[in-house]
């Protein structure tokens, strides 16, 4: 049942336009690199063929005035080909080659930028995965892939999802797909199946403690199960590890440990995205959900919610960005972009455009979200966000919406501010009630004539849109 209100919840909000409190401001998309070929520059740089439809920027780190990029051939693990190169206001340039079939995590700590890539290829066998570091001062880029002994540093890892950096000690902690080669050659060249003594794919987290140079299995093996496919990303917050587990049956989990990786915990309830990067604002834990317009929040005290988008997530990893933690800004597979300022309400900047975005970043020395847009014929976007940064946004509270105790009325207290119109729906999303009386203060509103059973009911002040479910017994 709840599956069913959230699904219809959806419909619901679609049905809502959403509107912007900054009314006289304008956003506009501008080409960072007007008319440049991007599939070109890069068929040139590495000899591969751009794939026509994923061929683009995967990441992006901005770095002062300048910005750096990951492209890839194509989506990961599907085409050899992925490179590092930097903007710096007139030129691309090339800072390296990934030996990995597509990238789509780097990130500054320090003076460094790291990344890992989504399969080693192009020399590179199963016998491990890679790390990558670029040193700005002396233009250094590093693969990292064997020890001194000539020994993988990643051993029979095969894919590296998703990377982290732990401040408070100083660790670095990439999460995987890894497999055991002598039982998946028994297999015949496949991960067996997850619920038997022929598992050999799993997910894992490894952990550095010297910037990369080293690893150590923090979590997660054949024998001692972790995943059984793939740990998607890892992030550290509230001084614990979480990650989204991968299954290869697609009842993905959400696990946490608060004792660096010793034990896990299943958030239960939550069936987490596999693809899409957790991210922290406003000391929130934000993680997309498994199905379309929905995410999850978890706040300081382990309290978890589900909220719903305006929209449904495009095909990517990178798709949220922190502006300065009083934005969260998105992009979604129609092509518009939204933020939010309080993770519930969310606002317009720009309307559906039908472009594909591929990633998203805030860069911060030009006040403005960067965006990739895939295809060989996409491009890398600017859009200014300086008005939206310079308006004093207050959080409005919320009405509260209680049923009284006759079941016949819904008492809202409306907590200062005026509501312009009440809708009731029920499930399916279908208007049941509507009134366009103006109100203030607290008021009655009534609904006797409607059946006993679960609604949503959506209050519009003057800024923002307020939405509730309530239950009529």
């Amino acid at each position: 049942m709840r599956t069913k209100y959230l699904i219809n919840l959806f419909s619901i909000i679609s049905l809502i336009s959403s509107e912007l409190f900054l009314a006289k401001a304008e956003f506009k998309l501008d080409e960072i690199n007007p008319d440049f070929n991007y599939a070109e520059w890069y068929k040139k740089e590495t000899g591969f063929t751009p794939n026509a439809q994923w061929f683009g920027c995967w990441t992006i780190a901005p770095r002062g005035d300048e910005l750096y990029f990951g492209f890839a051939t194509a989506r990961p693990a599907e085409f050899d080909g992925a490179i590092l190169a930097k903007f710096s206001g007139e030129w691309l340039i090339t800072l390296g080659q990934f030996s990995e079939q597509g990238v789509h995590c780097i990130k500054w700590i320090g003076d460094t930028l790291y990344g890992i890539g989504s399969d080693p290829s192009i020399g590179d066998g199963w016998d491990g995965g890679n790390f990558y570091r670029y040193f700005p001062y002396s233009g250094e880029f590093e693969k990292v892939r064997y020890d001194s002994k000539k020994k993988p540093v990643l051993p029979n890892v095969l894919h590296s999802w998703g990377l982290c950096f732990d401040s408070s000690n100083s660790k670095f902690y990439v999460s995987t797909g890894s497999y055991d080669a002598q039982q998946y050659s028994k297999n015949g060249g496949n991960c067996g199946n997850p619920n038997d003594s022929t598992l050999a794919c799993f997910g894992q987290v490894w952990q550095s403690d010297d910037k990369g140079s080293s690893w150590s299995l923090n979590a997660g093996d054949r024998f001692n199960v972790l995943s059984n496919y793939r740990i998607y990303d890892v992030i550290n917050y509230n001084d614990a590890i979480y990650i989204t587990d991968g299954e290869m049956s697609n009842s993905n989990k959400l696990k946490k440990s608060g004792d660096d990786g010793k034990k896990w915990q299943i958030l239960d309830g939550l069936n987490p995205a596999a693809l899409f990067r957790m991210s922290v604002f406003k000391n929130r834990l934000i993680v997309a959900a498994n199905f379309a317009r929905t995410y999850y929040t978890i706040d300081e005290n382990n309290n978890s919610s589900t909220l719903t988008m305006p929209g449904a997530l495009n095909y990517s990893f990178n798709v949220f960005a922190n502006v300065e933690d009083r934005f969260l800004v998105t992009y979604f597979s129609d092509g518009s972009i939204y933020y939010t300022s309080d993770l519930l309400n969310w606002n317009e900047i720009l309307p559906a455009s039908g472009r594909n975005f591929l990633s998203i970043a805030y860069w911060e020395k030009e006040k403005s979200i960067v965006l990739a847009e895939r295809g060989v014929n996409g491009t890398i976007w600017k859009l200014n966000i300086t008005d939206l940064l310079n308006t004093g946004v207050k959080v409005e509270s919320e009405p509260e919406i209680t049923v009284i105790s006759d079941n016949n009325f819904i008492s809202i207290k409306t907590n200062g501010k005026e509501i312009f119109s009440v809708k009731v729906f029920d499930v399916l999303g279908n208007i049941i009630e509507e009134s366009t009386t103006k109100y203030s203060g607290n008021f009655k509103f009534n609904i006797s004539q409607l059946t006993p059973g679960p609604y949503i009911i959506c209050c519009k002040s003057y800024k923002n849109y307020f939405i509730r479910k309530i239950l009529k017994y």
